[in-house]
């Protein structure tokens, strides 16, 4: 896809963030993906994730809004609800090749009386995506908890498995430069693709559901 010509951008520019005050319907697909771009992505995710970190000093308030984005952002990528499988993949694909790493049963086998965590208990094997998933974005965002994760600085990389205490320490400096990294990474597939690829396909129609759909 073509950015749209510099006329078109700074009208898109000046349209609201708040979608039901859009009217998507004579836009092309390339003015769509920039009003994105600009209204949801720049001016709201990575700006508001910044605040946080630079002003609040937050480091919940960081990693929640990481959380948030994303999940957003992989459903948008993967074209699917299923947070348990897109979200750590988003991770491992956008974010850091570390979240790829395995670690091999560290906790306790036998199954949680609620059976929601049963699948993360189970596995032979855990990868970090894995970890931060659960024991960060499921249990910061429901129990407000971190659960076999850390938040923490300053470590040397973005993350690090303490193997004594069986737990994913996560520096919050590095986290939030490979969220913005992982962001304009995706970002630059998307435009560099093309109508009939998934990348393209997934995007527009999660596009089409959440904004155009007029409830």
């Amino acid at each position: 896809m073509q950015t749209p010509k510099k006329d078109k951008r700074k009208k898109i520019d000046q349209l609201p963030s708040t979608w039901s005050d859009v009217d998507f319907s004579s836009m092309q697909d390339n003015e769509k993906l920039y009003w994105f771009e600009s209204r949801r992505i720049n001016a709201w995710l990575i700006n508001d994730t910044k605040k946080i970190k630079e002003k609040g000093e937050s480091m919940f308030g960081l990693a929640a809004m990481v959380c948030v984005g994303v999940e957003f952002l992989s459903r948008f990528r993967y074209g699917k609800d299923k947070p348990n499988e897109y979200f750590p993949k988003f991770l491992e694909e956008y974010l850091d090749k570390k979240f790829k790493y395995k670690v091999k049963k560290p906790y306790n086998p036998n199954p949680p009386a609620n059976n929601y965590e049963k699948w993360f208990y189970t596995k032979p094997y855990l990868k970090y995506s894995e970890i931060f998933y659960f024991g960060l974005r499921n249990q910061l965002i429901h129990n407000f908890l971190l659960r076999h994760t850390v938040i923490i600085e300053p470590l040397s990389t973005l993350l690090k498995w303490e193997r004594k205490k069986k737990r994913l320490l996560v520096d919050v400096r590095y986290l939030l430069i490979s969220f913005e990294n992982g962001i304009n990474k995706y970002l630059k597939e998307l435009w560099k693709s093309k109508k009939g690829e998934e990348i393209y396909e997934n995007f527009f129609s999660v596009f089409t559901l959440n904004f155009q759909r007029k409830f």
